[in-house]
């Protein structure tokens, strides 16, 4: 009966002092990333799917190229050497 007291106590205290933690995110003064770079969690963004591979990625991470989005300047590079082929 004392252990099962005792586990109970270390639980409470182990899960104050999470949520005392939890609170000190609004805190300007707390290290930590900034407000600013974080993304906003209620904005959705625009997928665009990899020309070359068929991976999404989101239109801001995109590369643009001649054959449409890519994820990354090596598929952009493949995929328009490929395509650049005279018939």
């Amino acid at each position: 009966m004392k252990f099962l007291l005792l586990l109970i106590l270390i639980g409470l205290i182990v899960y104050l002092s999470g949520a005392r933690k939890g609170r000190g995110q609004g805190n300007p003064n707390a290290a930590g990333p900034s407000a600013s770079d974080q993304p906003q969690s209620g904005a959705a963004q625009v997928m665009v799917s990899c020309a070359q591979c068929g991976l999404h990625v989101p239109q801001s991470e995109a590369f643009p190229g001649r054959g449409g989005q890519f994820c990354s300047a090596a598929h952009r590079a493949i995929f328009e050497a490929r395509n650049d082929k005279p018939a």
